[in-house]
């Protein structure tokens, strides 16, 4: 048994109707797992994503719900937006960093989601934890950050990041990220594909 995070990500739709959508069932519907707790829902601002957190508790408990009794009662298929996606996520060991150890959070969400050729998925860890974060980590606005593992059938990662404000790929960051031999391989040979953006939480 272990911890792991619940992530619903809805590209598209009017707030009005993304709101509805969840209003009629879907957000209770997340509610109702089994060990769930602190289902959250943020925006992007000025953006078209819409996306869900639920902390999950017992990920082998949730698993069965999450997978399938959650569709029947509320499927993410029925949102009125063109791309919705669901994702179940186990924390990756030891990769909590800054404020998030112990629970802390900044004023947005900076999420990035990444597939990573499994040929280099330990390297890719190793190089995430001990070199990328700890340099993002020395920018202004970057305050801490938590990664997770998703079960899906490709090598897929999520990374959480707490954030002070909007502005942190600064050119300084980029130009930082990028400036050891260690960070130059791993992105050539390890990322497949790369999104990110950032989020606010919506206030009811």
């Amino acid at each position: 048994m272990s911890g792991g995070l619940w992530v619903e990500l809805v590209i598209g739709g009017t707030d009005a109707d993304v709101d509805a959508f969840y209003a009629a069932g879907r957000e209770a519907g997340v509610r109702g797992a089994p060990s769930a707790d602190g289902v959250r829902r943020f925006h992007e601002p000025g953006g078209p994503r819409h996306l869900l957190f639920a902390e999950v508790g017992d990920v082998d408990a949730a698993r069965p719900y999450l997978r399938t009794e959650l569709a029947a009662l509320a499927s993410l298929d029925s949102c009125p937006a063109p791309q919705t996606r669901a994702l179940l996520a186990t924390p990756v060991a030891g990769a909590v960093h800054g404020i998030a150890r112990d629970g802390g959070e900044g004023a947005l969400k900076f999420v990035v989601g990444m597939a990573v050729n499994q040929a280099h998925e330990d390297e890719y860890n190793r190089w995430y934890d001990e070199e990328h974060i700890p340099i993002l980590m020395r920018h202004d606005g970057w305050l801490g950050a938590r990664r997770y593992r998703c079960e899906t059938q490709v090598c897929e990662y999520i990374t959480v990041y707490e954030a002070a404000h909007d502005r942190l790929l600064s050119r300084e960051a980029r130009a930082d990220v990028r400036s050891t031999e260690w960070s130059r391989d791993v992105l050539a040979k390890a990322f497949v594909t790369h999104t990110k953006a950032y989020f606010a939480e919506k206030r009811r």
